[in-house]
């Protein structure tokens, strides 16, 4: 029984690199396994950039679909994740123009996050000692920082997101937007100002 769950606990670990070779060779099962890695964090990111749960859940379904396409073109001269988190961004990039003239669209951050038929997330905002008023309170919170984040144009937008949620790199969200490294921190500098002075009008709620 060890042995076996050691075996298990080895295909867990296998690496991004080790995963996109088998893929390659015609292994579907490893591809899985880069979807069920990755899955949540490209549903999370587009939900963060577009606002839409079904249509983050359909650019999610796009990214892995595109992912699954070119695959065989992936040679190793990024980090996977970066390639992967530029098809996430030009994918959101291309919601966000197409959906450009819609306005009053709305989401619950109660509901379901839902990526495969057997599995629901739900967005966790508060501890299991959170009284029913300081829940509602830290949505409010959060709800705010949402509504200051889509009010940034979607090339700071997805800047802030990419470096400030995700925690990539300057240079890896310049490799992902086919921006100069300049270009980058321009917008997440400008997206950072606009965020801090919004918040400030709220700043009586945060304080509290």
């Amino acid at each position: 029984m060890k042995y076996l769950m050691s075996i298990y606990l080895f295909a867990d670990l296998l690496s991004d690199k080790s995963l996109i070779e088998n893929v390659q060779k015609g292994d579907t099962d490893s591809f899985e396994k880069i979807v069920k890695r990755y899955e949540k964090k490209v549903y999370a990111t587009a939900l963060r950039m577009i606002k839409d749960p079904d249509e983050a859940y359909d650019v999610t379904q796009e990214v892995f679909i595109k992912v699954f396409k070119y695959i065989q073109n992936f040679r190793g001269d990024a980090q996977f994740s970066t390639w992967l988190f530029r098809i996430v961004s030009n994918a959101c990039i291309d919601m966000i123009r197409k959906n450009a003239k819609e306005k009053g669209k709305t989401f619950s951050i109660d509901e379901p996050i839902q990526i495969q038929e057997k599995e629901s997330y739900l967005l966790e905002l508060e501890s299991k000692e959170s009284t029913p008023e300081q829940t509602l309170e830290k949505k409010t919170k959060l709800q705010i920082i949402k509504d200051a984040i889509y009010h940034l144009p979607e090339d700071q937008r997805i800047a802030v997101i990419l470096r400030d949620i995700q925690g990539f790199s300057y240079q890896e969200i310049a490799e992902m937007t086919d921006s100069n490294l300049g270009t980058v921190k321009s917008r997440i500098s400008r997206g950072r100002f606009y965020l801090k002075q919004y918040l400030k009008d709220n700043e009586e709620l945060f304080s509290s």
